[in-house]
């Protein structure tokens, strides 16, 4: 690993000097040749005649014949007719360009009635289909003998769909040799900067792998970001995606896109590397602000509204602004390596600078400030950034080597002191441990309580428990005669105390006997048997237990100061069981077992067990039954009864 980050250097240090050397030999302050040649002197526009193809017809168009029309942008289709004079003394081929127009039709006038040789050019025609296709530019190839004339008709049309827009109607001529020598250096020179960035990007990614830190994944992204975006606005990603019909309508987009992401990744680059939220909060918080700001404008991008194009333009600015700010004041605060990042990042804020003055008119346009200023800056600081993400490794190992060394140094001088507080720590946990036990088992003990053994597990593994279909379940249910009677001679602390006395032994009964406790209500108890598996007997448990009730009651009653009387209801059915309610959850049972429970409980009288027939068929080899017929229900009709006798 370390052999191949070596030579990787050598390649980036060999490609610097290229680099340096191929900018030395620009014409730096060139500007446009005398063979080029504005024709928007010789341009008429015309209103359409006979011998116009079908093809070009179109419906709003400003028709004059004067050379002084003015372009108005919001005319999406023109037509022209340009005459061209070579006037040189020798044969040549002319490239004409046309700037900005999505769709190029050009025709020689063939002096009759019949227009020819059709030319197509635009940004939104596919690459294979434009006539001379070099890049993204708008070329149409003329042969034009010496002193000869040729006479053109043109159609210009420009569409919301192209992300460049015509700002006039001027077409230059230039010869062919002087275009395709300069396309070819143009065209070295940006493979040139491509081939610096994919170089520190392998260099980097290398390192990626060694140091595992996302501050180098925030620059990996940036980096093809640059690099896809140096190669798209130099017109690159047209031929290599030429096998795409449609690129050129989704150019633009991918643009946005791909400035989008590598303005969110310097964003996050620079809060990693600089630890904004450790050192500049503040700022911190303005950089997120910037964030969602960047997602909301490519949204708004994408809608093509002139709105959003101006705001992406001055909001670029914006950004580099604040974030050149975090890098000034992260260097009066002595932010570790943000000497390296200031240096970096001041190369892009030059380049922008340099192409805002060309374009404002400040700096004279060359082909130097023209086409390669973003480029440069960009190269330098991809180069600055690693040697920063470099020295801030450095920073950091010289850190924890620091950190490492009074760590030993302590240890060694406080050694037995760290074998106390470890003694004493294992007995913390240990106790510790025991107690959180302690009170597991109480919180599992209190959940039995409250929800059958099989609901409880269920609950603990996966936060919830699943309803249930019984379809033979037994439900009991008991309710105190003259409650009401009582309740209002007996003060509510004895009330409660007497309820608990009773509820507890009914309890007890209700375990002993294997069997549920489903709820209290009031003075109303209800139990269930058959609902988790185990024995299918629940009918003859249930009616024992009932008994034992009984007999508790009977017997408390002899020495009790308060007599307590009970109904009981029992039957056997289907049932649904299941937890309800969130924080103060209960286990409960319905259907129409219980309803008919309820039924047999009210019509029972007191101290007896008042059964269905469906009980009595299940227990009457076991205890002896009292039929007592068919019994008007509410709701149900008439039901057979039957008691079992104590």
């Amino acid at each position: 690993m370390l052999i191949l980050a070596k030579a990787i250097t050598y390649i980036i240090v060999h490609q610097l000097y290229l680099f340096f050397f191929i900018l030395s030999s620009l014409p730096l302050f060139a500007t446009q040749g005398d063979d080029v040649i504005d024709l928007s002197t010789s341009k008429q526009f015309i209103a359409l005649s006979k011998g116009y193809p079908s093809d070009i017809e179109i419906n709003s168009v400003q028709y004059a014949q004067a050379d002084s029309i003015v372009f108005d942008p919001s005319i999406s289709k023109y037509l022209a007719k340009v005459s061209i004079k070579n006037t040189t003394d020798r044969d040549d081929e002319w490239i004409l360009d046309f700037q900005n127009w999505s769709y190029i039709s050009v025709y020689e006038d063939s002096g009759s009635d019949i227009i020819v040789n059709r030319k197509e050019a635009g940004h939104l025609l596919p690459y294979n289909k434009r006539h001379y296709p070099f890049a993204n530019k708008n070329y149409v190839l003329l042969d034009i003998q010496k002193d000869s004339i040729k006479n053109l008709h043109i159609s210009l049309e420009s569409t919301p769909n192209n992300f460049f827009r015509p700002t006039s109607l001027n077409i230059s001529a230039a010869p062919r040799a002087l275009i395709d020598k300069e396309m070819r250096y143009h065209e070295r020179i940006v493979w040139m900067f491509v081939s610096i960035y994919v170089i520190l990007f392998l260099y980097n990614f290398f390192i990626l792998l060694s140091v595992r830190d996302k501050t180098y994944v925030y620059y990996l992204i940036r980096a093809f970001c640059i690099t896809y975006l140096v190669v798209n606005n130099s017109g690159f990603t047209i031929p290599l995606f030429s096998e795409f019909e449609s690129f050129p309508k989704y150019k633009s987009y991918l643009e946005s896109l791909a400035s989008a992401i590598n303005m969110i990744c310097l964003i996050l680059f620079t809060q990693s590397f600089l630890s904004t939220k450790k050192y500049l909060p503040k700022m911190d918080l303005i950089l997120k602000v910037l964030l969602f700001s960047i997602v909301i404008n490519l949204l708004g991008v994408y809608t093509r509204h002139p709105f959003f194009l101006v705001f992406t333009l001055i909001s670029a600015y914006i950004i580099a602004g604040i974030i050149t700010t975090v890098g000034i004041v992260s260097l009066l605060k002595k932010v570790p390596s943000s000497k390296y990042y200031v240096l970096a990042y001041f190369f892009s804020v030059i380049g922008i600078i340099l192409l805002t003055s060309v374009y404002a008119g400040i700096i004279q346009p060359t082909n130097f400030f023209t086409k390669y200023p973003t480029q440069t800056g960009y190269a330098l600081e991809l180069l600055f950034f690693s040697f920063a993400l470099a020295d801030k490794i450095n920073v950091l190992k010289k850190q924890n080597e620091n950190q490492k060394e009074m760590i030993i140094n302590q240890l060694k001088e406080k050694q037995e002191l760290q074998a106390n507080i470890n003694r004493d720590l294992e007995i913390k946990v240990e106790e510790r441990t025991k107690e959180i036990q302690s009170e597991r088992e109480k919180s599992d003990s209190l959940l039995l309580n409250i929800l059958p053994k099989a609901t409880a597990d269920e609950l603990k593994q996966y936060g919830k428990a699943a309803s249930k279909y019984h379809e033979v379940a037994t439900i009991m249910l008991t309710d105190f005669t003259n409650f009401t009677k009582i309740s209002s001679q007996l003060g509510p602390e004895i009330l409660v105390s007497e309820l608990d006395d009773l509820f507890r032994k009914f309890d007890e009964i209700i375990e002993r006997n294997e069997l549920e406790k489903i709820k209290t209500i009031g003075d109303a108890y209800m139990a269930a048997g058959g609902l988790h598996g185990g024995r299918d007997d629940h009918a003859i448990r249930m009616v024992r237990a009932a008994q034992e009730i009984i007999d508790y009651l009977k017997k408390r009653n002899e020495y009790s100061e308060i007599e307590w009387n009970i109904r009981i209801g029992i039957h056997s059915g289907p049932v649904v069981s299941g937890v309800v309610g969130k924080n103060k959850f209960t286990f409960d049972t319905w259907g129409d077992t219980v309803n008919i429970s309820s039924r047999l409980e009210q019509a029972s009288e007191p101290n007896k067990i008042n059964v269905s027939k469906e009980i009595a068929n299940r227990i009457k080899s076991v205890f002896e039954l009292d039929y007592r017929g068919l019994i008007e229900v509410k709701g149900k009709g008439k039901m057979e009864m039957y008691y079992a006798l104590v």
